[in-house]
């Protein structure tokens, strides 16, 4: 039997069908696209469904993190992106760093201190135990030790237990414990600090010996670690030399310190106007060896701004004072600053090194 030919398809055919022109209310029987806020309203209910699970002990942290990842609702708990080596990046330490390196001689002790470190880091903390009822179920015993809950990370204070990277509860050194020999490797000029000077015939933020021995040191939530001077605040904001530090509570010997990319001060710096200078000199006084070389310029900004303090960038706004702060002006103010005070090139500096704020 001879196989059957299908003719060719006459696509001139259809120029007489009539076709049907939609109007603007003809519908669909499919469901409407969802909005953007319906969409996060949906992922955050799946996100909060996973953190319950977790915090009645019916799953894992683990295992929650794997879900959310998987249905790209965004990992639950943040991943600890930095070297457990010392940064010598950082040439000067916070009082709760140097508190912390005291007691622990660790590098991730000292780095959980450092805000852009620990800024909007969540981490998996377990609930503490807690004693077993009468008659109590066993497996309400066991699910209780498995409880863990989701906080943000936030800053240590000298009272109280903190969170560390991994959700583990610690606690600062009490200051009476250990700032006594600090105050005294300080009155001697063994150990420098800069801060933030508040009176004005202060104009440096290197804070002189003297003031040791005759001012009284606090940690405030307004000021930070401060100096007083017959009640007067005279320093906020203070640091101490990380490399002096080092030399008098020095590190194990198993202990490495992480590279860092700098680009070095310009030996001569020419500005015209004040207000950088004062940029400068702050900047100059926190980062001896030149400045880190953050990327991309939003992370330098968030970097500098924490460095420079309040003060030095009032003028691009004060959150505070009701001034949205003006990312953009302050990004251009920096370039250009910067690209005066520094050396155009990037080095790599491998160790910390004593040098006076």
């Amino acid at each position: 039997m001879p196989e059957e030919v299908t003719p060719p398809f006459d696509f001139s055919s259809m120029r007489g069908v009539e076709t049907h022109r939609w109007e603007d209310d003809d519908t669909f029987d499919l469901p409407p696209p969802q909005s953007e806020e319906e969409v996060r309203l949906d992922r955050q209910e799946k996100r909060e469904v996973l953190i319950r699970q977790v915090s009645e002990g019916l799953m894992m942290p683990a295992t929650a993190d794997d879900i959310a990842v998987t249905n790209r609702l965004g990992r639950l708990s943040s991943r600890f992106r930095h070297s457990p080596d010392l940064n010598p990046e950082l040439s000067f330490w916070n009082v709760e760093m140097t508190a912390a390196w005291i007691k622990e001689k660790s590098a991730v002790a000292v780095h959980r201190h450092y805000e852009p470190y620990y800024a909007d880091m969540t981490v998996w903390t377990q609930y503490p135990p807690f004693a077993q009822r009468p008659r109590q179920a066993s497996r309400d015993a066991r699910t209780a030790s498995l409880r863990y809950r989701l906080v943000t990370l936030e800053k240590a204070r000298f009272e109280g237990l903190y969170h560390c990277f991994d959700g583990k509860h610690k606690a600062l050194p009490p200051l009476s414990e250990f700032f006594p020999t600090l105050r005294g490797q300080l009155a001697t000029g063994a150990i420098s600090a800069i801060g933030t000077p508040l009176r004005p015939d202060i104009d440096r933020p290197r804070i002189a010996a003297g003031y040791w021995q005759t001012a009284d040191f606090d940690v405030t939530d307004e000021h930070g670690a401060c100096l007083r001077l017959q009640g007067t605040v005279i320093f906020r904001d203070i640091q101490f030399n990380a490399a002096k530090l080092l030399s008098l509570y020095p590190p194990p010997l198993s202990m490495r310190i992480s590279p860092a990319r700098v680009r070095r001060w310009n030996n001569e710096i020419v500005l015209n106007e004040a207000y950088k200078v004062s940029i400068v000199e702050k900047l100059r006084a926190v980062f001896p060896r030149g400045v880190p070389d953050w990327r991309p310029k939003k992370t330098r900004d968030r970097e500098l701004r924490r460095a420079l303090g309040p003060d030095l960038t009032r003028r691009w706004g004060c959150e505070a004072e009701g001034r949205p702060f003006n990312d953009e002006a302050f990004c251009i103010a920096m370039d250009r600053i910067l690209g005066v005070a520094l050396r155009p090139d990037v080095v790599v500096i491998t160790g910390f090194k004593a040098k006076d704020g």
